[in-house]
């Protein structure tokens, strides 16, 4: 599927993939039904990022980019760069504790401001798959898919509100959630990853 997905946007991945892991989250979000990684979190989550009449597309936080290649490449890593230069306004940890026997993740997140914000915030709890084997046209029946989008943790893909208004320093709060993990998904190689947004409420 997606022919266009594994030429020059296939390699874009990898090297964001590559250069930016340990400073960004990289991942792979497949909106369209008749993918077969398709997922309705990501669907829902790319219904609010800027508007893109195909695919593939790369998008930093939620303005779209470009489909791959050296300007899209250099634009992102460019703009990672530059925003880790700056103070957080908030960051959030995450830990996840797999229970074998009834194959659930049990999710505890905390969030805190270091800088006074203002507007509403909430916080996301994303499940990812980190290695995925699935066919790639273009290239073969079995490549290897990262960091895939797989679903959300709270019901709501945007998350829980964290705060709202003037929020002042040291403002925090914390999170819990629990997901069952379904048969498909190789539990293994799950990520949950917490995002914090700016503005953007619950997708109906």
């Amino acid at each position: 599927w997606c022919s266009m997905c594994g030429g020059s946007a296939w390699e874009t991945q990898k090297k964001l993939q590559s250069q930016l892991g340990a400073s960004a989250l990289v991942m792979a979000a497949h909106s369209s039904s008749s993918s077969r990684l398709y997922s309705a979190t990501a669907a829902a989550l790319l219904n609010n990022f800027d508007f893109a009449a195909s695919q593939p597309v790369f998008f930093y936080n939620t303005a779209r980019i470009g489909s791959g290649g050296s300007t899209t490449e250099n634009s992102i890593i460019s703009s990672v760069q530059n925003a880790a230069k700056a103070a957080p306004l908030v960051q959030a940890g995450v830990s996840a504790t797999l229970s074998p026997g009834s194959r659930e993740l049990d999710i505890q997140a905390r969030a805190q401001f270091f800088k006074a914000g203002e507007g509403s915030f909430t916080l996301s709890l994303l499940i990812l798959e980190d290695s995925v084997v699935m066919e790639q046209a273009a290239r073969s029946t079995s490549e290897i898919h990262r960091n895939v989008l797989r679903a959300s943790a709270f019901q709501e893909v945007y998350g829980q509100p964290l705060a709202s208004g003037t929020v002042a320093v040291g403002t925090s709060a914390s999170f819990k959630a629990t997901f069952a993990v379904p048969a498909s998904y190789n539990a293994n190689r799950l990520r949950v990853a917490a995002v914090i947004w700016l503005n953007y409420g619950a997708i109906s």
